[in-house]
């Protein structure tokens, strides 16, 4: 930044700047108009989540399925006549030699194009991405395409604050150019004080880009159907804060048979997944004294005060009464339910233990059953 006192204000310049300002100005009808006519309406390219006219990224970590949810989705796309396939390119730069023939198949029936990168002499290399986003943007070209670079990190070095800022100003011009363009990016291994994941990199391509949104697992890695939130961390435009996807994610099932079974779930469906999650990792925490407790009313119910006082080994009393209290029979789901309580007299409380063995539960839950 220059120094204000160096400048030499008592010497006035004709032209320059105050030529640029005038030029720079758009409230005049001429402009308006040709503006108008590049203007990108507000279509969803990824239902819920990404715009045309926008830059939106993704961050999700790696094997969490970010390639898989975001081919479905941009194939539902295409197939519901939102986008048209022939201006979409899809730059797939973090895949298996086998993996881009499988999905170069699935582009070619479903009518988009996929790029891999540096897969021959004639063929565009990872170091032209970034100059063919500044040449769409300049020729005028960027207008209806939409870029999706899989993954930013093989284009851009995420860690330089410097390279991230840069390519955030490419984005820039070539969005205003009207043109669209979806990055995917991982996240640290590391999550944040408030226990959720964290992006990868300087907040730079955060800043510059339109909408950003990061993706957490919200089941069990085990679980053969994986359940994806996908939360927004910056937004400009109709987008949703929130939006989980499920998918069929054992090991043994086909990719394409997986790309198939990608849904976006309502609302209400998310949150019933991620409380019973959440249940199931409360329950591994709890699980020795829930156990203690379903074993001691094997022979009939029993008083709290018997049950507080029976010299559980794994916690103290109060440790007991806040096992009895969540897993009585006003816990939200009822698989967690493993005892009742009835009001004797005095106010005594009663316990009488369920079917529900939270073994079982817990074995359930280790060989990928939903509940």
């Amino acid at each position: 930044m220059s120094n204000l006192s160096e400048l030499p204000i008592d010497q006035p310049k004709t032209g320059g700047l105050l030529q640029k300002l005038k030029r720079a100005t758009i409230s005049s009808d001429d402009r308006i108009s040709a503006m108008e006519k590049k203007r990108v309406e507000a279509v969803e390219v990824i239902p819920g989540m990404a715009l045309q006219g926008q830059s939106t990224v993704f961050y999700m970590e790696q094997n969490g399925g970010k390639t898989l949810i975001t081919f479905a989705l941009l194939i539902q796309s295409i197939r519901n006549g939102t986008i048209d396939g022939d201006n979409l390119y899809y730059i797939l730069a973090d895949d298996t030699f086998n993996g881009g023939i499988e999905k170069a198949k699935l582009a070619a029936s479903v009518g988009f194009n996929l790029v891999v990168p540096d897969s021959d002499d004639d063929a565009l290399s990872l170091s032209d991405v970034v100059p063919l986003l500044i040449e769409l943007a300049q020729s005028g070209e960027a207008a209806k395409n939409i870029i999706v670079i899989d993954t930013l990190k093989k284009v851009v070095s995420m860690m330089h604050k410097s390279a991230s800022a840069d390519f955030g100003k490419v984005s820039r011009s070539f969005v205003q150019a009207g043109g669209t363009l979806l990055t995917l990016g991982h996240v640290n291994k590391h999550k944040g004080d408030d226990g959720k994941a964290v992006f990868e990199g300087t907040n730079d391509i955060v800043n510059d880009f339109d909408c950003a949104y990061v993706g957490s697992i919200d089941t069990d890695k085990e679980d053969p159907k994986r359940q994806i939130t996908f939360s927004n961390i910056k937004l400009r435009g109709p987008v949703r804060r929130k939006v989980s996807v499920s998918y069929d994610a054992n090991s043994t099932t086909p990719w394409i048979k997986k790309l198939e079974s990608v849904k976006i779930l309502s609302s209400d469906e998310a949150e019933k997944v991620r409380e019973l999650n959440e249940s199931q990792k409360q329950l591994e925490q709890d699980l020795n004294i829930v156990c203690w407790i379903y074993d001691f009313l094997d022979d009939g119910a029993k008083l709290q005060t018997a049950i507080k006082t029976g010299g559980c080994p794994y916690g103290g009393q109060r440790r007991v009464e806040d096992a009895l209290k969540r897993y009585g029979n006003m816990h939200k789901h009822e698989q967690f339910r493993f005892w009742t309580c009835q009001v004797g007299n005095k106010n005594a409380r009663i316990y009488s233990r369920t079917i529900n063995d939270p073994r079982v539960i817990i074995e359930d839950s280790s060989a990928g059953v939903i509940f």
